[in-house]
């Protein structure tokens, strides 16, 4: 084993572990909640439309999505906080609008409103999250330079939005600026590659034949080497992690597409995580 590589990988998955224990990350996820149009009241109480973790007011306000969009109105007698300031009444951004997410805040516990296809839902997140508390690694398989393979990154002529499926049942669309040509024991594919934040890295979900075995079901997720001018590209499968859905039941995560399934086993990377 390359003792440069060795240490490279053992700094990546310690950042890797850190960046899973932050107290925005996945693992504080402790609720999702449809929303439909109307009035949805939320609170811990059962009778609720949305039901938020115990430990919370019984009653702490109303999401009302109509023509306008989306508000918020906060029971007097609760306190919410947004950005410091406490909340009566105001209007709502999602994920998927510019700026990101109104969120909002009640002791540890903060939410925001998600959307997924045509469908509106509040993601809930505790900083104190059992999940937090608990977790200290996940279980890969042993680092074996031979799964970093080399494969051919052709662009398209222009980004091409993607239908792609999710663990909800819906489909969302995910711009793939190319696709890479790459041979895996034996079994040659053109993966569909999605856009990162640089042009230069590409993001990958998969699955191969030990998906549902010894990793998770739905797949697993890669992020590229940088692509070089001549389209050359690395795929370390040493790399490839567990999605959100694989931590918790309140992750929304894509699926891999019929073009990214291997037939073959991938023994790199991690393995099922059981929470």
């Amino acid at each position: 084993m390359n003792e440069k590589y060795a240490a490279e990988m053992a700094q990546w998955q310690s950042e890797r572990i850190q960046s899973l224990k932050t107290a925005d990350g996945y693992l504080s996820l402790v609720g999702l909640c449809w929303l439909k149009q109307g009035e949805n009241d939320f609170g811990s109480a059962k009778d609720n439309a949305c039901q938020f973790p115990a430990g919370l007011p019984d009653k702490i306000g109303t999401y009302t999505i109509d023509a306008s969009g989306v508000t918020v109105s906060i029971r007097p007698d609760v306190t919410v906080h947004h950005k410091g300031e406490r909340v009566t009444e105001m209007s709502i951004k999602t994920d998927a609008d510019a700026g990101g997410p109104t969120v909002l805040e009640l002791g540890t516990v903060n939410w925001f409103v998600i959307k997924r296809a045509d469908a509106l839902l509040i993601r809930i997140r505790d900083s104190n999250s059992q999940m937090l508390q608990t977790f200290s690694d996940v279980e890969r398989f042993q680092l074996d330079e031979g799964w970093r393979i080399s494969g051919s990154y052709t662009p398209r002529t222009e980004p091409k939005p993607i239908p792609v499926p999710n663990i909800l049942g819906q489909e969302n669309n995910m711009m793939s600026p190319g696709t890479i040509a790459v041979e895996v024991a034996g079994e040659k594919r053109d993966l569909v590659a999605f856009q990162t934040a640089d042009p230069k890295r590409f993001f990958l979900v998969f699955a191969d034949g030990m998906s549902g075995k010894e990793t998770y079901g739905g797949g697993r997720f890669l992020t590229t080497e940088p692509v070089d001018e001549p389209g050359n590209i690395v795929l370390d499968f040493n790399k490839a992690t567990n999605p959100p859905c694989a931590f918790s039941p309140f992750a929304t995560c894509p699926l891999p597409l019929d073009e990214n399934r291997f037939n073959v086993d991938i023994p790199a990377g991690e393995k099922v995580f059981h929470y």
